[in-house]
């Protein structure tokens, strides 16, 4: 049996926040302050809420019975994607297909970072990217959505990130002027 797309989605989402998990946790080591421990470890704890959601999500999903009824396989998805590319590889537009591909989501950026001996202020742009992305990867992932409560929760989602990038955004200004 073929693993749907909706389902490979959700992976890939439970992914994304596992690798965003990590890099809080290594920002919450490497923060010398008390405040920006406890923000970077509660971001992490955040990221572990969304692994549950979403893979409460693929669980519902796995359940139903006609799961793969209509659907297409993976080498038919990726060969969507990459069409959906080429289609609009020059229109300004963000293409869904180009969020599925972002590489601050799927390529090792992050674990290159993570491997490294990085700064606090490497990481706290790292975030600020990987959660921009995500927000795209969501708003790709609520369209797919059928159900209106899970489309509530995807948006409680969306919303809790751009929260993130705020918070972010004040802890990358405060690291800047500290290395003034």
């Amino acid at each position: 049996m073929a693993r749907s797309s909706d389902a490979y989605v959700l992976e890939m989402a439970v992914l994304i926040e596992q690798r965003r998990e990590e890099l809080y946790r290594k920002a919450a080591e490497l923060a010398s302050s008390k405040e920006h421990q406890s923000l970077f470890t509660g971001l992490a704890d955040k990221k572990n809420q969304h692994i549950r959601l979403f893979s409460e999500l693929l669980g519902k999903l796995s359940t139903k019975e006609s799961l793969d009824a209509g659907r297409i396989s993976d080498e038919d998805f990726l060969s969507y994607v990459r069409n959906e590319l080429l289609l609009h590889r020059d229109s300004p537009e963000l293409t869904m297909a180009e969020a599925f591909l972002s590489r601050s989501l799927l390529d090792s950026a992050t674990d290159a970072l993570l491997s490294e001996n990085p700064t606090l202020l490497e990481l706290a742009r790292q975030a600020i990217r990987a959660e921009k992305d995500a927000i795209v990867f969501y708003i790709s992932l609520r369209q797919k959505m059928a159900d209106p409560d899970e489309i509530k929760r995807i948006d409680e989602v969306i919303a809790e990130e751009m929260r993130h990038i705020r918070l972010l955004i004040k802890v990358l200004a405060q690291l800047c002027r500290e290395q003034r």
